[in-house]
């Protein structure tokens, strides 16, 4: 009897162990989403911020065009 107790102690403490990794990936896997989610609102800012710059570069140089001023680069 002694012996089957020890499996069943055992059984259930490898239950346990098993609850807390996968608890500990259920924690690590939110983490990570955050993280992506932060990263695309981020980049999405940044592509918009690119893309203003873009569109006002060249809406000065068609100001310059149109006004005939050379200009160096």
């Amino acid at each position: 009897m002694m012996e089957n107790e020890n499996v069943m102690a055992n059984e259930t403490e490898m239950k346990t162990e098993n609850e807390i990794l996968i608890s500990e990936w259920e924690k690590s896997i939110k983490v990570l989403e955050n993280e992506v989610h932060r990263l695309r609102d981020e980049n999405k800012k940044l592509e918009d911020t690119v893309k203003w710059m873009h569109d006002l570069i060249w809406e000065l140089v068609k100001e310059r065009e149109d006004a005939d001023v050379e200009f160096e680069l």
